[in-house]
């Protein structure tokens, strides 16, 4: 069975008002249905069905409910009725209760930015009426709050080889061309070659860097010492993007990163290994990236922002300040968030979008197309 939950698109409400069932309670529904319709002071949302199949209401019309908790569920097959009858039997019983301790939580703007990006329903767990603070949900979590240095911190191996570090380029693409082209510009980062699992590459060089063969062969040119550092460029497929670095690492591989000499880095950066920072990239005062991250050219990531790890971000993208951005995220191009706007792990984000709330992990944004290609008549 799948539960139907209510999005949270207003940071500055803490519940919703549930306006309509736009579907009755054990009604067949197909996916994408509008289910019913919430009601925030700032909004309407419209909640589609995430799958086909019969639905169960958990709440009445009237009824407050907070966000990113069940308020319906669908049974998707006979075997799932029953199961899914009963859950929403059971909220229904306790429903004053939980609104009751829904409306009395408490929490600062920050911690309740940290959730929603999580999917973490606050009410359930924090039910005293103290204050919530961005390190409460950090524990809630079991992450770590990050501390950004007052200076500058760049995870880059220290200190090189004399002779500066032999870099292993993992993968021969077009992302391959532009780490090569980084690493040619600082004397201590040497590309010496590259591996990719396209015969067609094999043999070929780039900017005059040899492709010595398939990726099997890290291990046994990591032994042979064929080189000292390395760096994934592959950065359209995020699972290989990680998987490639997670093998590395677990080999005793260190990273280095590639930074373009035309990228900024402002005072209390705090940068992990293994990032590639392309042309014109922006990272503002006291912001934290993590590892493995592909930040395109043109790129403006502001100040006090905190990323994790395994991100790729398409060209002339920008964050506000005290934007949160998990792990393996996807941005495509020309994308804008406001400020202090939370982004899942995995979430997927369409080119051209401007993201004003939380986005929970798993999650993608999808535009609708603004303008017709027509062809022009003679």
């Amino acid at each position: 069975m799948k539960p139907i939950v209510v999005e949270q698109s207003d940071l500055n409400s803490e519940t919703a008002i549930l306006v309509s069932w736009s579907v009755a309670d054990g009604a067949t529904v197909a996916r994408g249905d509008t289910i019913c319709i919430a009601e925030t002071t700032k909004a309407a949302i419209e909640v589609p069905a995430p799958a086909a199949g019969q639905i169960f209401h958990a709440f009445p019309t009237g009824a407050t409910i907070a966000f990113n908790r069940p308020i319906a569920y669908i049974a998707e097959s006979a075997a799932e009725f029953t199961e899914a009858e009963l859950s929403a039997r059971a909220i229904i019983v306790t429903a004053a209760s939980t609104v009751k301790a829904t409306s009395t939580v408490k929490a600062t703007k920050k911690a309740r930015q940290l959730a929603a990006q999580h999917g973490l329903s606050l009410d359930t767990f924090f039910p005293s009426n103290a204050l919530i603070t961005e390190a409460d949900v950090y524990a809630a979590l079991g992450k770590t709050p990050p501390s950004p240095a007052a200076t500058t911190i760049i995870a880059q191996p220290a200190p090189l080889p004399s002779d500066g570090a032999r870099v292993l380029i993992l993968g021969a693409g077009l992302g391959a061309m532009q780490v090569i082209d980084i690493l040619l510009n600082d004397p201590q980062l040497k590309p010496v070659g590259c591996l990719d699992d396209d015969p067609a590459t094999h043999g070929q060089s780039l900017f005059g860097v040899p492709v010595w063969g398939a990726l099997a062969q890290l291990e046994a040119l990591w032994s042979a010492k064929k080189f000292t550092h390395a760096i994934v460029a592959i950065s359209t497929h995020i699972a290989v993007r990680k998987t490639l670095f997670t093998r590395a690492r677990a080999l005793g591989i260190p990273f280095v990163n590639a930074i373009d000499p035309t990228v900024r880095l402002n005072r209390g950066v705090v940068l992990g290994t293994g990032n590639v920072l392309c042309s014109q990239v922006h990272v503002g005062v006291a912001t934290v990236l993590g590892d493995n991250n592909f930040i395109s050219s043109h790129t403006s990531i502001e100040h006090h922002n905190t990323w994790g790890s395994h991100n790729t971000v398409g060209p002339a993208c920008a964050t506000s300040s005290r934007a949160l951005v998990g792990d393996e995220v996807l941005f495509g191009t020309g994308i804008f968030l406001q400020p202090g706007v939370g982004i899942g792990s995995r979430a997927r984000i369409a080119s051209g979008a401007v993201i004003t709330q939380s986005i929970p992990d798993d999650h993608a944004v999808k535009m609708r197309a603004q303008y017709q290609v027509t062809p022009i008549s003679p």
